[in-house]
């Protein structure tokens, strides 16, 4: 059995780890513990940095953070071919005719043959996404309205 370098515990399977700094030498969990701590606390700025930098990496190189990627994976097709559809729909949703607010306009697909059919404000792209795109269940949401509508 070893002990630890900080505190002479006797180490046992379950409350030992390595030591960073030397690699033959080992230290209670608690004193590793409580090392990192003091660790992190030293030098939290350089950490905070060191972080952020490899979040602002991996928006860049994961492909859902990154929109042109996204594009290409999902709907196959570039960015230039979305801004073209955005400008043939006058920035427009093909649905309501509503600009788009906040967000960017979703790219409506089939989800049996993944055809891009064009560009839909959330709203609606919810709305047929919460039908399942299935006409009947459209046509009866028009008849419902139609009959229960209180102009």
């Amino acid at each position: 059995m070893a002990n630890c370098i900080n505190c002479s515990a006797t180490l046992t399977n379950d409350n030992w780890a390595k030591c960073r700094r030397k690699k033959k030498d080992y230290t209670c969990k608690n004193c590793y513990r409580k090392y990192m701590q003091e660790y992190r606390k030293k030098n939290h700025k350089r950490l905070n940095e060191t972080g952020r930098k490899w979040a602002e990496k991996k928006r860049k190189t994961t492909p859902f953070y990154n929109r042109k990627a996204k594009l290409r994976i999902k709907y196959s097709m570039t960015l230039e071919q979305y801004d073209h559809m955005f400008e043939k729909q006058n920035g427009l949703c093909l649905i309501c005719n509503k600009p788009q607010t906040g967000k960017r306009l979703a790219v409506d697909h089939n989800h049996k043959t993944g055809a891009v059919r064009g560009l839909l404000c959330q709203n609606c792209n919810m709305a047929l996404g919460n039908v399942k795109e299935n006409i009947t269940i459209l046509s009866k949401l028009i008849i419902y309205l139609k009959e229960h509508n209180s102009e």
